[in-house]
């Protein structure tokens, strides 16, 4: 039979560390986010499922007037400004704008940006009035 009190000690320090590790984690998230509010960055994430060719930019006033930013990957802490991403898979360029407005202010969880690349599509779907009733989202056909 094992002696309860023999396991008291290693379960209080097992506990005790386990709660040291806990509040030095929140502890460094907490001097991270005071960091990224006091230069009001917004964490950009970027999920390139089609493995295109990711450009960053800051826009300007005109598409020829935007700058180059350094490449980025997955998760990014991006300081308040007009950007956009340049997407190229193949002969198919995509742009997605990307407005921060400053320390999570972002639109999905936590306050984040999210991008997700998708590869181009490779057909196109034609809409055809013939095979359906009509309603609001499908309306007669006039002859």
């Amino acid at each position: 039979m094992i002696n309860s009190r023999r396991l008291v000690f290693p379960v209080v320090a097992l506990l005790v560390v386990a709660a040291l590790v806990g509040l030095a984690r929140v502890s460094s998230r907490m001097r991270d986010d005071q960091r990224h509010r006091a230069q009001g960055e917004t964490l950009l994430r970027v999920s390139n499922a089609a493995g295109a060719r990711l450009t960053l930019y800051r826009a300007g006033p005109t598409l020829g007037e935007a700058h180059v930013l350094p490449s980025i990957a997955g998760d990014t802490w991006v300081a308040r400004n007009n950007l956009f991403l340049e997407s190229k898979h193949g002969a198919v360029r995509g742009f997605y704008p990307i407005p921060l407005e400053g320390f999570h202010i972002g639109p999905d969880p936590g306050g984040a940006f999210a991008v997700t690349v998708r590869a181009p599509a490779t057909t196109s779907r034609r809409w055809s009035t013939s095979s359906c009733r009509p309603s609001p989202s499908c309306p007669p056909v006039s002859s």
